[in-house]
C-alpha cells in the first residue's frame, strides 16, 4: 500500500483543558483573538507529542496551526534523531515530515505551499489530511509537476487549503 490517511486525533478549539501551561484567562483570550480573525477552527487533525499536548493541528478551514516552534523545509533527515517525534512516512516506509515534540519544529522533506484554493488533484499516493471526510492539506509522496502551481513539487511537500498559523506558546 502506498500512501495513506491520517486522522490522528480530532478535537475542538486552541486551547484545551491543559494548553501547554497557560492560565483559563491566557487561552481565553486566544480563543478571542482566534475567533476575531475568523480562525477558530470547529474541528481539527490534532498531532500530539508524547506528554499528550498538541504540536501540530490541521483546521476545517485548510490552515495549519504550530502552538510552538516553526516549519523548516527541504529537510533530508531528522536533525534530532534522538529526540522523541512525530514521524509521517508514505506507504514505502520514507520519512517525509517530522514533528519534534522539543522544539515543535515540522521539518518537511519537500517544500510548504500555502494558500492553495482548492486541494484538487492530488496525487494518488500521498498522505491525505483530512477533516470531517474532507481533505483539507496532504504531503506529497512523490514528486511531480504541478499545472496549477506551475513548479515541481518535491516529495515531503506539504500543501495547504489554508495558512500557517503560529500561536507561540
Amino acid at each position: 500500500m502506498r500512501g495513506g490517511e491520517y486522522n490522528i486525533a480530532v478535537g475542538r478549539g486552541l486551547g484545551g483543558p491543559n494548553g501547554r501551561g497557560l492560565s483559563q484567562a491566557q487561552r481565553d483570550n486566544i480563543e478571542e483573538a482566534c475567533r476575531a480573525v475568523e480562525i477558530r477552527p470547529t474541528e481539527c487533525v490534532v498531532i500530539r507529542g508524547e506528554d499528550g499536548k498538541p504540536l501540530v493541528r490541521f483546521t476545517d478551514a485548510g490552515d495549519i496551526i504550530l502552538g510552538l516552534g516553526a516549519i523548516i523545509t527541504e529537510t533530508e533527515s531528522s536533525p534530532y534523531p534522538s529526540t522523541a517525534e512525530a514521524i509521517i512516512r508514505d506507504g514505502e516506509g520514507n520519512d517525509l515530515a517530522w514533528i519534534n515534540s522539543v522544539t515543535g519544529n515540522l521539518y518537511l522533506k519537500g517544500k510548504l505551499y500555502e494558500d492553495v484554493e482548492t486541494v484538487w488533484t492530488i496525487p494518488v499516493d500521498s498522505i491525505k489530511i483530512k477533516v470531517d471526510e474532507e481533505v483539507m492539506a496532504f504531503i506529497t509522496s512523490e514528486g511531480y509537476f504541478s499545472l496549477f502551481l506551475l513548479d515541481w513539487v518535491p516529495a515531503g511537500s506539504l500543501i495547504l487549503d489554508g495558512h500557517t498559523v503560529y500561536l507561540g506558546f
